[in-house]
């Protein structure tokens, strides 16, 4: 496997963002992006638990998957105060995964605008996401397959993004967005997992106001080095995506929805190993 820094800027003006990242499929950091947000000085974890912290939130963590479960589903729940006392007390593998804050306090939306690099934003569902230091989110892509910007509030976080081509020899496992919980793109296991030699990639740390802006489709594993959260911004993608995003939505999804219930565990254990066998499939071809 092989990684490569991010490219990283303080600004960028639309044109040369259109011409040099969105049209190639490159994912860029932009440090500045949020400078003249509201945001950008007021949003800490102390700030958020004060605005949010009377709300009941679920938790997530990355882990091994109960095949009778619904796809994402939260593990628990409780008050937002109480989480964020409880990444505060230690380390902790709970998260929060695509919270709609803005839904529980509206206020919250005049402290960031929408990046005037892309067009069509989807206003009305900006996500925040919160996890502890060392907490990890495991390698997959948005079911959506919009193009994200990603911007980081009151921690760092690492960053290892792979564009979609990769899907096979990082072992996608067939009717999810996801790879194998235990494939660590940080410190790949060649004996387990040998497509990952031929994998490229690209990778970055994130500080607290900075901007990633992930193509659509790439897959990413992110990694808290401090306790933090960000603030994700999608933009609406291209007819082909729409299309690719229903049939997640309305086929995949579903099928496997009712895959788990019917089949359970012997349902999980096909289709890893169809992940392997295609996997091997490519190796054979990449080494031919």
């Amino acid at each position: 496997m092989e990684l490569q820094p991010i490219d990283a800027v303080d600004r960028i003006s639309k044109e040369d963002f259109r011409e040099l990242y969105l049209k190639t499929n490159r994912p860029v950091v932009i440090r500045k992006l949020a400078d003249d947000w509201p945001a950008r000085k007021k949003w800490s974890l102390s700030h958020m638990k004060e605005r949010l912290g009377r709300h009941t939130v679920p938790l997530y963590r990355t882990g091994a998957i109960d095949p009778g479960a619904r796809p994402n589903s939260p593990v628990t729940e409780m008050k937002f105060a109480d989480y964020i006392d409880l990444i505060e007390a230690g380390p902790t593998d709970l998260r929060i995964f695509l919270l709609n804050a803005f839904r529980h306090e509206p206020s919250l939306l005049e402290d960031y605008r929408a990046p005037d690099l892309m067009d069509r934003f989807q206003k009305r569902f900006p996500m925040l996401f919160f996890g502890s230091r060392g907490s990890w989110v495991f390698l997959h892509f948005d079911i959506d397959l919009s193009p994200v910007f990603h911007t980081q509030f009151h921690g760092r976080k690492r960053a290892v993004l792979f564009a979609p081509e990769y899907s096979v020899p990082l072992y996608k496992i067939p009717f999810s967005v996801r790879s194998f919980m235990d494939l660590n793109v940080e410190q790949p296991d060649y004996g387990k997992y040998p497509a990952l030699r031929h994998v490229r990639g690209w990778e970055a740390t994130l500080e607290h106001g900075d901007t990633l802006f992930m193509p659509s489709g790439f897959w990413h594993h992110m990694r808290y080095l401090e306790n933090g959260f960000a603030l994700s911004q999608r933009a609406l993608g291209n007819l082909t995506t729409h299309l690719k995003f229903v049939r997640n939505i309305l086929v995949a999804h579903q099928m496997e929805a009712a895959a788990r219930k019917i089949g359970g565990q012997s349902w999980m254990e096909y289709k890893d190993r169809l992940a392997f066998r295609r996997a091997e499939r490519f190796l054979r071809s990449a080494d031919a």
